[in-house]
Formats: C-alpha cells, sequence, structure tokens
C-alpha cells in the first residue's frame, strides 16, 4: 500500500476559538461505522447514550501521536480528565459501571462541535478518585481519567452523526446530585 502524504497547507484563521468542553455522553461499547474520511455519522448506535453535563475547567482531553520507526506504526493515545462535582452514591454506581465497561464518549464542546474518541476499541476509565475536600470551599467530587489507543485520531461528527447523537441520548431518570 502507498503511504499517504500530506496535501494541504493551513492559513491562519480568526481568532475566533472557544474551548473547553460543555456535556460527555457515554454509549455503551458499540461497533460504529466511519465514513472514507473518518467521520461518524451515526452508523451503529444501538442504545442509549448518558450525558453528563459538565462545568469545570478541569475537563480536558489530549491526545498523543505516538509513531515507531521500526515498526512503521502509529497509534494515538488519548487522556481524557473529567471531574464530576458533588458526591452522590448514584453517580458513584454509574462510575462503578464505566470502570467495568469500555464506552465509546462524545465530547460536546462549547464551540457547538461534537468529537467522538474511542470509535474503534472503546475508551478505559483507567484511573480517578472520590473526593471530599478538608475545607469547606475545598472540591467534592469525582475525577475520573478514560484512556483510549487507536489507529485513527478522534472523530468529528457529520450532519447526520450529530443527529443520530442527539437522538440517542436517554435522560430518563437522570441524576440531579444534591
Amino acid at each position: 500500500m502507498a503511504c499517504e502524504n500530506i496535501n494541504k497547507s493551513r492559513l491562519l484563521g480568526c481568532k475566533t476559538g472557544f474551548s473547553g468542553i460543555k456535556a460527555v455522553g457515554f454509549l455503551p461499547f458499540a461497533n460504529l461505522t466511519l465514513t472514507a474520511n473518518d467521520t461518524f455519522e451515526g452508523v451503529g448506535i444501538t442504545g442509549s447514550i448518558y450525558k453528563f453535563y459538565l462545568k469545570n475547567d478541569g475537563n480536558t482531553y489530549t491526545e498523543e501521536i505516538v509513531s515507531d520507526r521500526q515498526t512503521h506504526t502509529t497509534v494515538y493515545n488519548g487522556t481524557l480528565n473529567l471531574v464530576l462535582p458533588s458526591l452522590d452514591r448514584e453517580t458513584r454506581d454509574q462510575v462503578k459501571l464505566l470502570a467495568y465497561g469500555n464506552p465509546q464518549i462524545f465530547l460536546e464542546l462549547y464551540n457547538g462541535q461534537i468529537q467522538l474518541i474511542g470509535a474503534e476499541l472503546g475508551a478505559d476509565l483507567s484511573g480517578g478518585s472520590i473526593t471530599t475536600g478538608g475545607a469547606r470551599t475545598d472540591m467534592s467530587g469525582y475525577s475520573l481519567t478514560f484512556t483510549t489507543q487507536e489507529r485513527r485520531p478522534l472523530v468529528w461528527l457529520g450532519v447526520t452523526g450529530s443527529t443520530a447523537y442527539n437522538a440517542a441520548i436517554n435522560v430518563t431518570g437522570a441524576i440531579t446530585p444534591a
């Protein structure tokens, strides 16, 4: 197979960026299908997506590109850090289920984009903590770290993918932390 090579330049855009993760959607692992240009258009969502709203600067996603000249391989290692303020039993139970599974995770960004991580192999809840602070203003809640290792970088959702994502969100019986 011929190697793919860079084929476009990149200009400097306007200062319109707005960063941050507004919400995440967890899909119990499913066999999702990506398009030829690595976009998700909704094929393979068979169950509910469970949406967690976020409101903290500690929610970040980083993806590291790891290439090995010796083996001629490239992987994309992703790390998603989430902070869920407030301790409650129902969230604890859902965190436990996330630790047992390997969900695909949708990232809803403040700029309106939706991205998908763990599209092929899912994400692992690889670490985290349940914390109650010592001072009255300290954080009390859940800090979670999910990791991914994929053949492709994170995936953007196309128009039909966004529609399928929104249609699959299940907020019935949603948790309202105290």
